[in-house]
């Protein structure tokens, strides 16, 4: 983003200490335009007069009311015309098609050459921490803020990138 828009500011928020230097060390080139932050964005209050917020595989970890207030919070930060968007796990509303994709990507794991052992901690074990709610259920919260646009951009198996805009007519 900070190549595709040269005056854009990033802030980073992680709670993972690790996280943050990696994309110290990725973004070295926009030092000028960037502000990592070690924390919890379940927790802290988020900034006001932001353009865009992105969440990215964080809040499948968290129970539905804190999803909820960082999507209002996410609403109270953003100019009129930003814009939100979330890319996380999401919950299938069908059990059939849940367990469908848990085998699909169990497969696809197998297939790209992981073992057992691989999938059991990294995707079974995770699985087991993981808190995912339903794209729609997701999505009629970002409605009831009175965001705009809202819609899912992508979405394979249990995986979905979804946002919304705020629109304050005049």
């Amino acid at each position: 983003m900070l190549e595709a828009f040269p005056t854009a500011r990033l802030t980073g928020i992680d709670i993972v200490p690790a996280y943050l230097d990696i994309a110290a060390q990725r973004l070295v080139q926009h030092v000028d335009r960037l502000e990592l932050i070690e924390g919890d964005v379940t927790v802290l209050d988020l900034p006001r007069g932001a353009d865009v917020f992105v969440t990215s595989f964080v809040l499948h970890h968290t129970d539905d009311g804190t999803k909820r207030r960082v999507y209002d919070q996410m609403w109270t930060g953003l100019v009129n015309g930003g814009v939100m968007a979330n890319a996380d796990f999401v919950d299938s509303p069908s059990s059939h098609y849940a367990s469908v994709f848990d085998d699909m990507r169990v497969e696809g794991m197998r297939a790209a050459g992981m073992t057992d052992d691989e999938i059991r901690v990294h995707y079974v074990e995770h699985r087991e921490l993981e808190r995912p709610t339903s794209l729609e259920t997701q999505l009629g919260w970002l409605r009831d803020l009175g965001l705009a646009d809202v819609e899912w951009f992508w979405k394979y198996l249990n995986l979905a990138i979804f946002g919304a805009r705020k629109v304050i007519p005049d």
